[in-house]
């Protein structure tokens, strides 16, 4: 179901400290588990209604 026009077509992203990979690679495995999972499907689908995923 879409409610209304995008409110803009960019992609965003989180922003690590340069260098700081643990902080990189935690952050990452936690998104691959949860697209994995189906977690961010379900938390997509709850706030908005649809998937939100960059395809």
């Amino acid at each position: 179901m879409l409610i209304g026009e995008a409110i803009s077509n960019e992609r965003n992203a989180g922003a690590v400290a340069r260098g700081n990979t643990a902080l990189h690679d935690a952050l990452s495995g936690a998104l691959a588990g949860l697209m994995k999972d189906g977690t961010y499907v379900k938390l997509s689908d709850k706030w908005f209604g649809q998937d939100i995923r960059c395809k």
